[in-house]
């Protein structure tokens, strides 16, 4: 499987994921929603981090916004997670998703 279909099983699930961004080191993660940012060609995970630092946010849990391209070795955990409550199903941003909660 591809990074974008185990994303996808996990969002179907509601599993929590850990990965590899960037080669920044394995963090956990609960991941919300794929889809193509705009009109690029650019696929987006939205996901709320639950583990480890963030270089660009000083509080986790938090948000996060990532480019699948830049994702690598992805493991579902066997582990579930509820949606978050700022989690906004039909958000304009997810207009062309690939596949969201």
């Amino acid at each position: 499987m591809n990074t974008i279909d185990i994303l996808t099983e996990a969002i179907k699930e509601k599993k929590v994921v850990e990965f590899n961004y960037k080669w920044e080191g394995i963090r956990k993660w609960n991941p919300h929603a794929i889809y193509k940012h705009g009109n690029t060609e650019n696929i987006i995970l939205d996901l709320y981090q639950v583990s480890w630092y963030s270089s660009t946010y000083e509080k986790i849990p938090w948000w996060r916004e990532f480019s699948i391209e830049n994702i690598s070795s992805v493991n579902i955990l066997n582990e579930t997670f509820n949606v978050n409550d700022w989690y906004n199903t039909n958000s304009d941003r997810y207009k062309n998703s690939i596949i969201k909660i």
